[in-house]
């Protein structure tokens, strides 16, 4: 064995290649507190998705709010001034606009639904699977909502950009 090496079947060694320490090492004092912090991030997360998804709604009402008052300030008087094929491309691009953002609005929705009580075996155990379960889903409905509302603000501000380019 070379001076870089330590015995693995050694108690209290491991071996040099990094691997779990043998079973009969006991866990470090504070153990328990990860298990109970980690049992708490994970009774929590469905709350805190759900909070988050609630700003988010928010923010993307907002942010479609503005826009769409602007719209209807400005009116459609540069569109106008558009070429025929620019004027089909921006009319395309405010209806994906408007599709992406009415996705993104559905799936923060989603995400902040709360549990439906109806059940006759409401429980510690069945609560804990319904948390499980449900954080992970509203949490990728969190997250792709995100990407389409903020696609749906960038081609919006691009395509404002765009007709005044063009319009002038």
């Amino acid at each position: 064995m070379s001076a870089g090496q330590v015995q693995a079947d050694q108690p209290g060694r491991t071996s040099s290649d990094g691997s779990e320490p043998p079973p009969d090492i006991p866990g470090p004092p504070d153990e328990a507190d990860w298990d109970k912090a980690a049992e708490d991030f994970l009774l929590k997360l469905l709350t805190n998705v759900q909070g988050s998804a609630n700003v988010w709604s928010g923010a993307i009402a907002t942010l479609l709010g503005l826009f769409g008052s602007v719209a209807l300030v400005t009116g459609p008087t540069d569109v106008t001034k558009l070429g025929s094929a620019m004027k089909v491309f921006v009319i395309v691009m405010i209806i994906l606009a408007g599709v992406l953002a009415g996705i993104a609005l559905i799936l923060v929705t989603l995400a902040q639904q709360l549990p439906s009580v109806r059940s006759e075996n409401w429980q510690g155990s069945v609560y804990r699977a319904y948390v499980v379960r449900n954080a992970e889903t509203a949490r990728r409905q969190l997250n792709c909502a995100r990407i389409l509302g903020i696609s749906a603000g960038v081609l919006i501000f691009i395509l404002g950009v765009t007709v005044l380019i063009n319009a002038s």
